[in-house]
């Protein structure tokens, strides 16, 4: 799909696309294109194909589809222009949400069940990096924050 041809097909307002034509019997001109899928973004199909609408609104603005798009707030239903950036699978990882399995609750901390300390460890470009172990959660809260922001820059994320 080209720039000009998700123009032709869809007005985007405020991180949504409305159908310009209609491009089956059910569909009418100005209906919300897409639906949300399983995976929690939004999809549309057309001649065929399945386009994940932040990919198409990122490309209505840039010209171009990227490895991945990032959503800068974590929302993937939130596809306003602004908060679409282009990413590989590395960097948009960067930008992931917390595992729900963390032992204590903060991005890259784990709790040692050794020492009964809380190591820091992030990754960079499949390298993990080691800041070391502290006693206090908060400590290595505030140690994994700052290499966050080092390692990762505006891709850092802390929930």
């Amino acid at each position: 799909m080209t720039q000009e041809e998700a123009h032709q097909l869809w007005r985007y307002d405020q991180g949504k696309l409305y159908w310009r034509v209609a491009a089956n019997r059910r569909l009418k001109i100005g209906d919300e294109a897409g639906c949300i899928h399983g995976n929690g973004y939004r999809e549309v199909g057309i001649k065929g194909k399945v386009y994940g609408i932040h990919r198409v609104v990122f490309l209505m603005f840039h010209g171009y589809i990227p490895k991945q798009v990032d959503h800068i707030d974590g929302n993937p239903l939130n596809n306003k222009a602004e908060n679409l950036r282009a990413a590989d699978s590395s960097v948009n990882g960067y930008n992931r949400k917390i595992n729900v399995n963390s032992s204590s609750g903060v991005k890259n901390v784990s709790l040692c069940k050794t020492s009964k300390k809380w190591k820091v460890s992030v990754v960079q470009n499949g390298k993990s990096h080691y800041y070391g172990a502290f006693a206090s959660l908060s400590d290595a809260a505030a140690t994994a924050a700052q290499a966050r922001l080092d390692l990762h820059g505006n891709f850092a994320r802390g929930k």
